[in-house]
């Protein structure tokens, strides 16, 4: 047997143009891989398509006489071909015409001028396509020739089987839920976009829009009422556009649409692509009628432009998503154009996410410890534990630049793993020394909102030897206001491990009796922006006193952080009574070593002069 023999046989390719040079360029990218053949007019090709059936066809649209929707509709009614794929060649672009191949049944579209990596992908993609299907039919020709008492149940088979493939087609290139395109074919349609435009010299805004707190609407309604959210939101955004336009959900809660700008309304295409924005920003603000109930919701939208913003279409989504999470962060509910000192945040921003990465690898990250003291005797009781960043060669890198973009990025949780672990494994040596003394840890909001926080605060106990009742978690109001009552039960399964739970920057976010009184609490620490002011501020000395009236009503311990001056000092100790103390009035956060001897000292004095420290950070 020969070795020619021994090899499959090339898949054949049908071109059908008529103009000869197409037909020379698409000959020459594919005679290498595959049988080719052509013909420069309908008749010819249905002629070929009867006598040697291709594997695919590539059919051009426009051609005199018989145009490629004729040939397409008799190659598709013939039983004998009409499982062909074909990919239609055009040198348009406009979606209503590709939009009527794909209902015709086409597989795909390829453009002029062609990409030869984009045509040779999808000959490739497609006949593996269709050799799949082969494959499929042969199988449950072999299975029902074996099994023909099973007739019935393998022809359901083969039905299923198809609607899954057809499903799973249809999944590959749109969005389930909303039923539009999705990122995939909408990074491969803005590519195409962006060739027309700048052949045509031609300006494209493409502009994202995404609804702000959507996690706190499916937290709060549920994840099937968010679903008909976003439905709703994509059938709005698709009514205020052109139908011509494209618009596809990219991911989450993020819509993008990519427009044309040649027939603006103002003749300047950023005040074209403002409009824009704003318009389907508005679209968005009538209530949405969900099942359960009228909801309400923002949106924030940012757009960029081409060619003026990026050149590429991988380039402008990320300009536009760059902005886009920057609105989000700022507050959002507005729109914004991409400006390149966004880009150069963002950057700054990964730079220092790639350094945080790096810091926990190499444990760069320390905790230090700010001394809790109670004013009237000076003895300390304890400590707050808090991140700090050495910098080799002396001074600190803030937490205020570090700790945002740990929480966006996620990285936070790794820091708070870490916190944890060496606060309990300092809190087991200090244990055998001291006895009296607590040491508090601080959970961002993420780390209580984990599935996992009991289970990872009983193994660090466990694994350090840490005893509980030395051991305080300083948790936020935010983190607690998603579900009150999954937030009680953690509350109180923390407390049944026998550690101390303290609610962080009391009076910020949403203190009042009709909550607190509900959560299990030991400890809160009324915030030291209120402390600050109390000298110089009468309704920040108000707050202060009716924040301890409520703290003592509730029977909760006190703390006042941010504790600087004398007169700060003084005011606590009239109006707070028995209330703990921390701040630079006593002592800035410290290293281990210097706790320690703290803790030894027990009792520690206000500083006669403020405190200077070349290393120092803002506390809490």
């Amino acid at each position: 047997m020969t070795k020619e023999s021994d090899e499959a046989p090339k898949a054949s390719v049908l071109v059908v143009d008529d103009t000869p040079e197409n037909i020379d360029v698409l000959t020459d990218l594919l005679k290498d891989d595959y049988k080719v053949r052509a013909a420069v007019d309908g008749p010819t090709a249905l002629s070929l398509v009867r006598k040697f059936p291709p594997d695919i066809v590539l059919l051009d649209i426009m051609m005199p006489g018989m145009n490629g929707y004729e040939v397409f509709q008799a190659i598709h009614d013939d039983p004998l071909t009409c499982h062909i794929p074909v990919i239609f060649i055009t040198s348009m672009n406009e979606v209503e015409s590709e939009k009527k191949g794909l209902d015709m049944g086409a597989a795909d579209y390829i453009t002029k001028p062609f990409s030869p990596p984009l045509v040779q992908a999808r000959v490739r993609n497609h006949l593996a396509l269709q050799d799949r299907r082969r494959a499929l039919e042969l199988e449950v020709q072999s299975r029902t020739r074996e099994l023909a008492d099973a007739n019935a149940a393998l022809a359901n088979e083969v039905v299923l089987r198809t609607k899954a493939m057809e499903r799973a087609e249809y999944l590959f290139n749109f969005d389930a839920l909303t039923g539009l395109p999705n990122r995939r074919q909408f990074m491969d349609r803005l590519e195409r976009l962006l060739a027309r435009a700048q052949h045509d010299g031609g300006k494209l805004a493409l502009v994202g829009v995404s609804l702000d707190r959507f996690n706190v609407v499916k937290t709060t309604l549920g994840g099937a009422v968010g679903d008909q959210m976003l439905a709703q939101t994509g059938q709005r955004l698709q009514h205020s556009l052109p139908a011509h336009d494209l618009l596809a959900r990219t991911g989450g809660e993020e819509f993008a649409a990519v427009v044309s700008l040649a027939t603006g309304l103002t003749g300047n295409a950023a005040e074209d692509a403002q409009e824009l924005a704003a318009r389907l920003r508005a679209t968005l603000a009538t209530p949405f009628e969900l099942s359960s109930g009228k909801a309400e919701v923002r949106a924030s939208a940012a757009y960029a432009l081409f060619p003026d913003d990026g050149a590429s279409a991988g380039e402008l989504m990320r300009h536009m998503e760059t902005t886009l999470e920057h609105v989000k962060l700022a507050g959002g509910n507005r729109a914004e154009r991409f400006d390149r000192n966004i880009d150069s945040a963002a950057g700054a921003a990964f730079a220092i996410e790639l350094r945080v990465r790096d810091a926990l690898k190499t444990r760069a990250l320390v905790p230090y410890y700010q001394p809790k003291v109670e004013p009237i005797s000076g003895r300390v009781v304890g400590a707050e534990t808090l991140v700090r960043w050495p910098i080799p060669g002396g001074g600190m890198i803030s937490p205020g630049k570090f700790i945002p973009v740990a929480e966006r990025s996620g990285l936070i949780d790794d820091i708070d793993r870490f916190m944890l672990e060496e606060t309990c494994a300092q809190v087991a040596e200090w244990g055998k020394r001291f006895d009296d003394f607590r040491i508090a840890v601080n959970l961002s909001a993420s780390a209580f909102q984990s599935d996992f926080l009991v289970a990872n605060v009983r193994s660090a106990l466990q694994r350090t030897g840490a005893q509980a009742r030395h051991l305080e978690l300083e948790i936020t109001e935010h983190a607690l206001i998603t579900d009150l009552t999954v937030a009680i039960s953690k509350l109180q399964a923390l407390r049944d491990l026998g550690v101390r739970i303290a609610l962080d920057d009391f009076g910020t976010g949403y203190s009042s009796m009709s909550y607190l009184r509900r959560l299990p609490l030991d400890v809160i620490k009324i915030d030291q922006s209120f402390v600050r002011d109390i000298e110089r501020d009468r309704n920040a000395a108000a707050i202060v006193r009716a924040l301890i009236t409520m703290a003592r009503a509730l029977d909760l311990h006190i703390v006042a952080e941010g504790v600087e001056t004398q007169a700060q000092l003084d005011f606590i100790v009239e109006h707070g009574g028995n209330a703990i103390v921390q701040g630079w009035i006593y002592c800035p956060a410290v290293p281990a070593a210097a706790m320690e001897e703290i803790l030894a000292q027990g009792v520690i004095a206000v500083s006669a002069t403020p405190k200077t420290d070349p290393n120092h950070v803002e506390d809490g």
